[in-house]
């Protein structure tokens, strides 16, 4: 029979493995901007503000429709 310490143990590892399963992919520079895939310097990840709010928005809108 399991003890009170043992439910609570899976149930600790259940809600971490949800927490894990939602987390969002984190953006790692490439060299180029992540949405028009112009070369970008340094560790920049958008070549300007512009991309960087469309991809926000792209990123929403796939969120929105379950992607």
């Amino acid at each position: 029979m399991a003890s009170v310490d043992d439910y609570a143990s899976d149930l600790e590892e259940l809600h971490r493995n949800q927490a894990l399963a939602y987390r969002k992919p984190v953006l790692s520079p490439i060299g180029r901007c992540h949405y028009c895939l112009e070369f970008v310097e340094g560790s920049r990840l958008f070549c300007d503000s512009d991309c960087r709010d469309g991809h926000a928005l792209e990123q929403m809108a796939k969120e929105r429709n379950g992607k």
